[in-house]
């Protein structure tokens, strides 16, 4: 699910996903850069909900990854269900 939020005059990105596999993961990092682009922003949260999530994999996955193309910053947010 992607929701852009007006608030103040700026722009925010969100981006909703359930965890499935580092491949997806990766891919939908690429998509939510994308969306960023279509909003106009430079920066979008992707939160993924995932049943569970050690600090290993937290620290692993948890990060803001700036897409090579569009230069957009993604920060992923793992949040547990």
């Amino acid at each position: 699910m992607k929701i852009g939020v007006k608030y103040s005059n700026q722009i925010y990105g969100i981006e909703l996903k359930s965890f499935t596999n580092e491949k997806a993961f990766r891919n939908a990092i690429t998509k939510c850069a994308s969306y960023a682009l279509q909003l106009k922003i430079k920066r979008i949260a992707l939160f993924f909900f995932v049943d569970t999530i050690d600090e290993e994999n937290r620290k692993k996955f948890e990060k803001i990854h700036q897409d090579e193309i569009t230069g957009v910053k993604v920060e992923t947010i793992f949040i547990g269900t």
